[in-house]
């Protein structure tokens, strides 16, 4: 290799060494942001350090009024002006003497400013005041939100210098009283068995007339659940309307707003003329939970003020856990209107064009013996025909529609003497001769729904078809 070969590689091999020493020295050197007005390093600044115990009282001033908190006889913080008569959330105090005990930063984010307006700091946002048991009083005022979003600029006591803290470590000065108050609303029982007897929802869908939900036996004629007893009487859909009573079991707000101890201050969250009432029968109790105007979570969620008839405090509440206000009638209603069990009936009559066909049984569901006007059926051809005398279904809720000629009727008569007859009747809309594809469905006496003809079409043949020993069809 001649010389001037060698001079090249060596050469070469020299300036990529220079290069590595280059690029090492940019990688270690400070960002412009934290060199000269930021003395600190990635670890934990103590501000100051001591035993949760030893904080006695905690002032906060801030946007949402502040608050002041005591400790009590337990060495615990209270909110004097609120422990009477309200549940306070014992955690989030705990929490607010474990952060006034100790308090660290993150980092020292410039040590002696000239300008605090840049940190928000000649206005804080918050200042609070924790005293100690000895005497020792601790203050830390905050300003802006850092650029990352995860904390605060501050500054503490007479330090001048401006720090960087976390915000989990303050989340507490920015409450206001109403932020300590606990959200259950509803508490869940213990045992987990709860029992809503009644429901009653006013205003929202139910302006005219409330929305009423009993509960009924469950060998009461008309299924397991709930009957609706207004606007309409129909049974309660088990699918749709679970969420009206599911929520009554437990209930717990996303905030609290306020508390209002006056009708003027309730006024200003829509309770004087709230948006919807529900009133409720719990395990023989009776609750209100009075709905107001529309609000939002600080998150943006949508929601609505909520104060119950034993409590002066204003929550909100989402309103996906607001189901009674969203409720709507024609979705509610259980399109089978009786659904009696096969082992509970004696009787079953069906009148329809001038005849009459008697059904009679005896026998449990799988031992069933019965007739049809005398004659000996098959079982399995009585529980097809039950199945479908059972099926008539509402298919809408009749608002208008006047009744004309009654086309059918089928009466289920029990076999407990002390439970009276049910009657499914289909009447034939008044004015409506011509077209005749709907009728109205009637349960004992109420015309409340609508369905197709083609029921009744079906129910005098498969009558006729079991008379002569044939087998029914479920299909109409």
């Amino acid at each position: 290799m001649n010389k001037k070969v060698k001079s090249i590689l060596i050469g070469g091999v020299v300036l990529l060494i220079l290069i590595g020493i280059v690029v090492v020295l940019k990688l270690t050197e400070k960002p412009e942001e934290e060199s000269a007005s930021d003395s600190s390093d990635s670890s934990v600044v103590m501000l100051w350090n001591g035993e949760r115990e030893d904080v006695v009282k905690v002032v906060v001033e801030n946007e949402k009024g502040g608050y002041v908190a005591e400790a009590g006889e337990d060495q615990t913080l209270t909110i004097p002006s609120i422990a009477e008569g309200y549940e306070l959330k014992h955690n989030d105090l705990v929490t607010l003497q474990n952060s006034m005990a100790t308090l660290t930063a993150t980092r020292i984010v410039e040590e002696n400013p000239e300008d605090l307006s840049k940190y928000g700091l000649t206005a804080p946002v918050v200042s609070a005041e924790a005293t100690l048991a000895d005497g020792t009083v601790n203050t830390v005022r905050l300003g802006d939100e850092l650029p990352t979003n995860g904390g605060y600029y501050a500054q503490v006591n007479d330090d001048t210098a401006v720090y960087a803290i976390a915000s989990i470590d303050v989340e507490k000065l920015f409450y206001g009283e109403a932020d300590f108050l606990d959200l259950d609303i509803i508490p869940a029982s213990e045992s987990g068995d709860v029992n809503i007897s009644r429901i009653q929802v006013d205003g929202a869908n139910f302006t005219d007339a409330p929305l009423i939900l009993e509960q009924i036996e469950e060998d009461g004629g008309y299924g397991s659940g709930y009957n609706i007893t207004s606007p309409i009487s129909a049974g309660l859909n088990s699918t749709t309307g679970s969420a009206l009573v599911s929520g009554l079991e437990s209930l717990t707000a996303s905030e609290a707003a306020a508390i209002a101890t006056t009708q003027e201050e309730a006024a200003q969250y829509g309770f004087d003329q709230p948006y919807a009432v529900v009133s409720y029968v719990r395990d023989g109790q009776e609750g209100e939970l009075r709905i107001g105007d529309e609000t939002t979570l600080e998150d943006g969620t949508a929601a609505r003020y909520l104060m119950t008839q034993d409590s002066d405090v204003v929550y909100k509440v989402t309103l996906t856990n607001l189901p009674w206000i969203t409720a709507d009638i024609n979705n509610l209603f259980s399109s089978l209107l009786l659904i009696p069990s096969i082992d509970t009936v004696d009787t079953i009559t069906v009148e329809t064009e001038g005849e009459t066909y008697t059904f009679k049984s005896s026998g449990d569901v799988q031992n069933i013996e019965a007739t049809v006007n005398g004659n000996e059926m098959d079982p399995d051809n009585y529980r097809t025909m039950y199945e479908f005398l059972i099926s008539a279904s509402a298919t809408e809720i009749n608002y208008d529609s006047e009744p004309g000629d009654s086309l059918a009727k089928i009466t289920f008569h029990y076999r407990d003497s002390a439970k009276s007859d049910d009657t499914i009747e289909f009447i034939s809309i008044a004015g409506d001769e011509t077209t005749g594809r709907k009728c109205i469905i009637s349960l004992n006496g109420s015309s409340s729904f609508l369905t197709e003809t083609r029921y009744v079409d079906k129910l005098l043949s498969n009558c006729q078809k079991v008379l002569d020993g044939g087998t029914p069809s479920l299909d109409y």
